[in-house]
């Protein structure tokens, strides 16, 4: 009977490390999984800022050309293309920065996400290692304690 109890005690401690091990792993790529996900939408929102940037600068240049010709200058003079080149020009920059924004925070969860995966493999390792340290060390104690002939 105690021999029996030992065995069973031996293999549901290896065992329970093991399936901790897997379910942590899963846990982990679920998490990534997520992490994966919001970077998709972190560049998604820099590309839509980078447009709203775009638009805004557009809407800004029309109205500027618009202005200077309702004071009677030429929008084809020097200063008004200059005027409008210097809309134009800070509009892209934004919308540049808008999308650097979006990729970069999306690096940095894809980054997260990768060690994640990682620590999920380990963690999954580790369960299997754990699991097997506990078979030899039942097995050392089941043969100390049965396997020894008088």
């Amino acid at each position: 009977m105690g021999a029996t109890a030992l065995i069973a005690g031996t293999v549901l401690s290896a065992g329970s490390k093991i399936y901790g091990g897997m379910q942590q792993k899963r846990a982990m790529d679920a998490s990534a999984g997520m992490l994966d996900q919001e970077a998709g939408q972190s560049v998604a929102s820099g590309i839509m800022a980078a447009q709203n940037e775009r638009r805004k600068a557009s809407y800004v240049a029309s109205n500027a050309r618009a202005r200077i010709a309702a004071g009677g200058l030429a929008t084809t003079g020097t200063s008004a293309i200059s005027t409008v080149g210097q809309i134009r020009g800070q509009g892209e920059y934004n919308a540049l920065t808008s999308l650097y924004e979006g990729q970069d925070r999306a690096i940095g969860l894809n980054y997260q996400a990768a060690g994640m995966r990682n620590e999920g493999s380990a963690a999954e390792t580790a369960g299997w290692m754990s699991g097997i340290s506990s078979v030899l060390t039942g097995g050392t104690s089941f043969f100390d304690k049965y396997g020894q002939a008088a």
